[in-house]
């Protein structure tokens, strides 16, 4: 079990690492799961349509309450695997 959950992670981390990436047209060598959401994006815009491209990529809707907790890449790889995984 623990070896399906590391591999999870470890895809999940590559693919959002390369989504912010490609989204914001960062170099996702810059960017790490304790990389601040606030230092990959250049304003609140950016955030916006990474939100955006987040929800139709996955073809999900987040909700306010959880767009709030999302701080690090970190945050973002867990929250993703929490939704895709229900």
């Amino acid at each position: 079990m623990f070896m399906e959950e590391n591999k999870i992670y470890e895809e999940t981390k590559i693919e959002i690492i390369n989504f912010i990436a490609e989204t914001l047209g960062k170099e996702a060598e810059t960017i790490t799961p304790e990389t601040s959401i606030n230092d990959i994006s250049d304003d609140s815009i950016q955030l916006f349509e990474l939100l955006l491209a987040f929800e139709k990529y996955y073809d999900v809707e987040t909700a306010y309450d959880d767009v709030v907790n999302l701080n690090t890449v970190e945050d973002i790889i867990q929250y993703t695997i929490q939704i895709t995984s229900d």
